[in-house]
This record gives C-alpha cells, structure tokens and sequence, in this order.
C-alpha cells in the first residue's frame, strides 16, 4: 500500500510541474484545479491534493514571478561564481611566479569589487586618520631617493631609500598613475604606495617569508582581502615545494600579533615625517623596535 500511495504522490507532482510548465507559456487564463489528475486512492488523499497544490495553482503570474526570482537569483549566483574563478586565475599566476610584482598585482585585481573588499572599505573608512586625509583631500609629495639617501642614518627616509635602491624599484612603480575620484581610489592608492614604508616600519623583509609576514600584518591592520589569497598561496607554495613551514607560520604569527596591537599604520602621514628617526616613527605607531 504505501508502494501504491508513492507511486500516487509522483503523479500528482508530474502533473502539477505540467500545469506549471503550461501556466509559464500559456497567455490563457490560470489553470484550474480539476487539471491536476491523481489516481483514486480515497477521499483523504484528494483532500491531501486540494490543500497541496491550491496556492500552487493560483495562477500563472505567481508561477512566473517565482521563475523570475530563480533566475536573479541564478544571475547573483553566477556573479559570484565569476568573482571566485577570477580569484583562482589570480592566485594560480602568484603561485607560478610569487616573486613577480605583476602576479601579485594579478590577485590584487581578482578581488575587486568583491564583497571582500567592500568588507574592507568599510573598515578602512571607520579609522579617523584615513577619514581625514580623504576629508583634506592630502597627497603625499613625489618621492626623490637621492634627497632621502641623504637623510641622517636611521631616519625613516635613508632606511626607505636604502631599501628601495637596493631591490632597484624606482618610487614611478609603486605609484598608481589612476586618478582618485573617490573614497575607494583613495584607500587603493595608499595601500599601494606605502607597501614599502610599511616594510621598513615593521622590519619584515623582502624575502619570500617577509613578505607573507608584512601580509599578516596587512590583514590584521586593514582586513585585506589580498592579504589573505597571498598568506594562503605562501604556505600552499611551501607545501608543494617541500619547504619546512616553521619559519612563515613565526612570521605569520608575529604578523598578526603586531597589527593587531599597533596604530593603523597607513592613517598616518608617514611622507610627511621622512626625517624623523624610524625609533621615533615605531614608538609612536606602537610598534616593536627590532623584530624578535
């Protein structure tokens, strides 16, 4: 009996998706009740298939107005289906050449304008030094790395210049040529030109580990959705070449732990400020003098 009673239940949904199908493509009035035909198994179970399908049957515009809502929300599926494959394409050019500045600017690009990033708009937005260089509309002043060079030994410029000279990346490269037309350009533009600042103020190096490091700290400190597709590719690259992890897991650890106690570092007018001691710069940031 409850084979039969199954074998019921599916004829009246195949006949149901029928009057469905027909509601979608035909401009006739709604189809009526009596269209939906069940074998005769008891006056329960047509009760059962009255009370079932009666707002189911309520017309074609209700039939079509849940179409419509699959599709948009088929339409928003595949925009975010898009964005992660972007994401992948990203990470996958990091992890062939992590140490090509184009295949990071490759995953930087991946994440734009995902939910990630508006993420981290909002978060950047909320602190009071970015809010006021963005309300006084300041820029810092082009960068001479010959006229830094000769700032006193241990000023925040000579340890910048010095840095910069020595890897042979000229400030042109650093700098994005993009006008800022609003409060996002602004947040993307200062992320970028003070990568290297942030270098010198936190002691993380240049090297593979340093910089996975410096993202851990990027992440803590400004909720980076690039920090976290690069910390990810690091220890996936380390993993299948084989490399012991101790060292990234350290640098990731002291990277949190520090950007999560200092002052936000890029709210600062760090340009403003290229001759005074890197010791002054790190006290005032809350940041430790030497890395441990």
């Amino acid at each position: 009996m409850s084979l039969s009673r199954n074998s019921a239940h599916q004829a009246v949904l195949d006949s149901a998706s029928a009057v469905l199908l027909q509601a979608l493509s035909s401009p006739s009035p709604a189809p009526r009740l009596s269209a939906i035909r069940a074998p005769r198994i008891g006056s329960s179970f047509h009760r059962f298939r009255s009370t079932a399908f009666q707002g189911l049957c309520h017309g074609r515009f209700i039939a079509r107005g849940w179409v419509v809502l699959t599709s948009v929300s088929v339409l928003f599926n595949l925009k975010e289906r898009l964005q992660s494959l972007r994401m992948l394409k990203g990470l996958g050019q990091f992890l062939q050449h992590p140490d090509d500045l184009q295949s990071v600017y490759a995953v930087a690009a991946s994440v734009q304008g995902s939910p990630m990033a508006a993420q981290m708009m909002r978060h950047m937005l909320s602190e009071p030094g970015i809010a006021a260089m963005i309300q006084e509309q300041w820029r810092p002043a082009a960068i001479d790395l010959d006229a830094l060079e000769q700032l006193p030994a241990g000023s925040l410029g000579q340890c910048y210049a010095s840095q910069l000279k020595a890897q042979g990346i000229t400030p042109e490269t650093l700098i994005d040529p993009a006008p800022i037309t609003n409060d996002q350009d602004f947040i993307v533009h200062r992320l970028k030109e003070t990568h290297d600042i942030v270098h010198v103020l936190t002691g993380f190096g240049v090297d593979g580990v340093g910089e996975i490091g410096l993202q851990a700290f990027n992440l803590a400190q400004n909720r980076s959705p690039l920090a976290v597709l690069l910390i990810f590719g690091g220890m996936l690259k380390t993993l299948q070449d084989d490399q012991p992890l101790e060292a990234l897991l350290h640098a990731i650890s002291r990277g949190f732990e520090m950007g999560l106690k200092a002052e936000c570092v890029v709210g600062y007018k760090l340009e403003d400020g290229w001759q005074r001691p890197l010791s002054e710069w790190r006290a005032e940031l809350k940041l430790p003098q030497a890395l441990a």
